[in-house]
């Protein structure tokens, strides 16, 4: 009984633990109110959008990982930390973001082995009237997935720009075709960044090229 007993303080003490960690890397994330939750019961909540936000902690490949996932109007982010590596104060060792259809394909980031997407159809993109008229020019950066068929199926503001023209390089890109990202002759979703530019002067603005 006296083992009984022990064993299960152990396990109390060590989930103790596990939860203050997990909240003070919560906390250094800047989400102090996310619920702690375990691994599986993360991996349970992969199959539909998070509208919460949480935090869970474990080891993964003989390391100590924790992630905090954030989710709300059905997208997904995270940001990863290693505390037994970088201490609970150190940065990020990875942040990833999921819409409803890429958590679906499971993307990937651009490596050495993949041969990346080439833009074979594109469009202008559209100036909002009160950008002309703040005269308004410059890049946006969008971080795209694009799927085995080379269409943009998701897309976030990595840099942006005011008077609606984040959202009209986003509108812009989605009507982009690419062949497909490739690795070992297979086609691959990946992640992927693109830069829209706006000039006062396009002829699809009314200028000149």
């Amino acid at each position: 009984m006296r083992t009984v007993a022990f064993l299960s303080l152990l396990v109390a003490l060590t989930a103790s633990a596990d939860d203050t960690l997990a909240h003070r890397v919560a906390a250094r994330a800047g989400h102090p109110e996310a619920r702690v939750v375990t691994l599986q019961q993360e991996l349970k909540l992969t199959a539909k959008p998070l509208n919460e936000t949480i935090v869970w902690c474990d080891t993964l490949f003989g390391q100590l990982a924790c992630s905090v996932e954030v989710g709300a109007n059905g997208e997904w982010t995270s940001q990863e930390f290693l505390p037994q590596l970088n201490g609970v104060e150190g940065a990020p060792v990875g942040a990833r973001w999921w819409l409803p259809q890429a958590r679906t394909l499971n993307a990937i980031h651009q490596g050495t082995d993949i041969v990346p997407p080439r833009r074979t159809r594109g469009v202008e993109p559209k100036y909002t009237p009160e950008a002309r008229k703040a005269r308004v020019f410059g890049i946006v950066i969008v971080e795209v997935i694009i799927d085995t068929t080379g269409r943009v199926v998701a897309a976030r503001i990595l840099k942006a720009l005011p008077f609606g023209l984040s959202q009209a390089a986003i509108d812009c890109v989605k009507q982009w075709r690419f062949t497909p990202a490739m690795r070992h002759g297979r086609a691959i979703p990946v992640f992927y960044n693109l830069t829209v530019n706006f000039r006062l002067d396009s002829a699809a603005n009314g200028g000149k090229e």
